[in-house]
């Protein structure tokens, strides 16, 4: 009986473990993604509202991805613990992805009519 647990306590260390790995393979991929993104905010511009839209574009893009992650990993979640961890993490993301579309929205609303 103590080596069935034992294994089950592999098992379980092993799926932690994945989980992880998988999660920061994930974060380098939008590492990855988000290099091109940080490119252009380097070099100077005429309009800081320019420079901002592309910074909130790039937090949207980032948003959006997260929240894919997420809901990807909830449909894989076993106990009901992560999931809920995962559902409120969900929420989260939703909530600073509209404050960031709702900054966007603003800054849309304050360039001048050309």
């Amino acid at each position: 009986m103590t080596q069935l647990s034992a294994a089950e306590t592999d098992v379980v260390r092993r799926q932690w473990l994945a989980e992880k790995v998988l999660d920061q393979i994930a974060a380098l991929q939008r590492e990855c993604q988000s290099q091109q993104l940080r490119t252009p905010r380097e070099r100077p511009r005429g309009d800081p509202r320019q420079s901002k839209r592309e910074e909130y574009q790039g937090y949207e893009t980032r948003l959006l991805a997260m929240i894919e992650q997420r809901e990807q990993h909830l449909a894989r979640a076993e106990t009901l613990v992560v999931q809920q961890q995962l559902i409120r993490d969900v929420e989260v993301l939703h909530e600073r992805l509209a404050r960031c579309r709702n900054a966007l929205h603003k800054l849309e609303l304050s360039a001048p009519a050309r």
